[in-house]
């Protein structure tokens, strides 16, 4: 009521509005987010998810599976170029409908591009691919296992949640040695084959669509950050109050304006010690 006072007696003295906007209000306004940016926000962090396939791993896990299958000899050979060309079309067609905006034939298409993986590993030994997740441990780099054992120590939650494989993601994790900085994977976990017990039959497909990385855990959006740069981490980075984009592969142009407009875009995981301080 004060306040309404005070405007009422300097529109009585002739001190127009506009003059106290761009006078007074916008230069405490501009002064508060000069020297308190992203404070607020970062004391109430408390949980960070990160994106693995093309940000940990430079690469896409299940393409690179597929492909070592391949060299191994894993699997007929017809069969796997057979079901692994109609998971690339299937992803191209994720691709072509969401460049075109039309987001429903996209998650469609990434729906089945999963179901169709499953023909590509099925019958292979889960043995087969933890084995090869183990491999690709070396491929995380030791400035990632630095910045989340440097998050790890600053008492963040940590989350890696992915379209991936939750049993290629863990033992690589565990090989590089950054598993027991983070409270969880989440990822498509295998579904044995009945039969044997050890062989794939299918993955659980628990995250196929880019709104599936929203409800596989609890967590609370406004504490929580999130570092993506794909189609299927825009709704994770949409939704949550610090968006991450980490740039230098393949990167989705809508996950980049999300994080340029309400977050931070970085190029090296370095540099989430200066945005974690």
């Amino acid at each position: 009521m004060d306040c309404f006072i005070l405007v009422f007696l300097l529109l009585l003295a002739g001190i127009r509005l506009d003059w106290l906007k761009f006078h007074i209000f916008v230069p405490i306004y501009s002064m508060v987010f000069k020297f308190f940016p992203f404070s607020i926000i970062i004391m109430s962090i408390s949980t960070v998810i990160t994106d693995v396939d093309g940000l940990l791993f430079p690469y896409d896990s299940k393409e690179q599976l597929a492909k070592q299958m391949l060299k191994d000899g894993t699997k007929n050979k017809l069969s796997l170029y057979y079901h692994g060309a109609r998971t690339y079309m299937a992803l191209k067609n994720v691709k072509k409908f969401h460049n075109a905006g039309d987001e429903r034939l996209a998650a469609l298409w990434s729906t089945e591009s999963y179901k169709r993986f499953d023909k590509v590993i099925r019958g292979v030994d889960i043995d087969y691919i933890e084995k090869f997740g183990r491999k690709c441990a070396k491929d995380i780099s030791i400035e990632a296992c630095e910045a989340f054992e440097n998050l790890h120590a600053k008492g963040y939650e940590l989350y890696a949640i992915s379209g991936g494989i939750t049993e290629l993601t863990t033992a690589a994790f565990r090989k590089a040695g950054i598993r027991k900085y983070f409270n969880g994977i989440v990822a498509n976990k295998i579904l044995e084959d009945p039969g044997t017990g050890a062989k794939v039959h299918s993955l659980s497909k628990s995250i196929s669509i880019p709104e599936d990385k929203l409800s596989v855990i609890d967590l609370s959006p406004n504490e929580t950050a999130a570092i993506g740069h794909d189609y299927y981490d825009i709704a994770l980075l949409k939704n949550v109050a610090m968006p991450i984009c980490k740039v230098g592969g393949k990167v989705d142009p809508k996950a980049f304006s999300i994080a340029k407009k309400k977050g931070y875009v970085i190029e090296k995981f370095e540099e989430l010690s200066e945005i974690f301080k």
